[in-house]
């Protein structure tokens, strides 16, 4: 009987142990689905003001091209 209760033991801790196991790697992955999509908020941020900054020099360019057009 004792050699049942040593291997139902040793299975529990194995067990225990892959729980651990799993456990961090869960943890893992959803540290780095996190970083993935701070990076894609970065991302996306960055090319916002880009496309803010190009609308603005497009619109300074046709500005003074009106007013030089009208002004000569």
């Amino acid at each position: 009987m004792r050699f049942n209760e040593a291997a139902a033991n040793e299975a529990l801790e194995a067990q225990a142990e892959q729980d651990r196991l799993d456990a961090r790697q869960l943890a893992a992955a959803e540290a780095n689905e996190a970083e993935r999509q701070r990076k894609r908020d970065i991302n996306a941020q960055f090319w916002h003001s880009i496309k803010s900054v190009v609308l603005v020099i497009t619109l300074a360019a046709i500005a003074i091209r009106v007013l030089i057009h009208f002004a000569g």
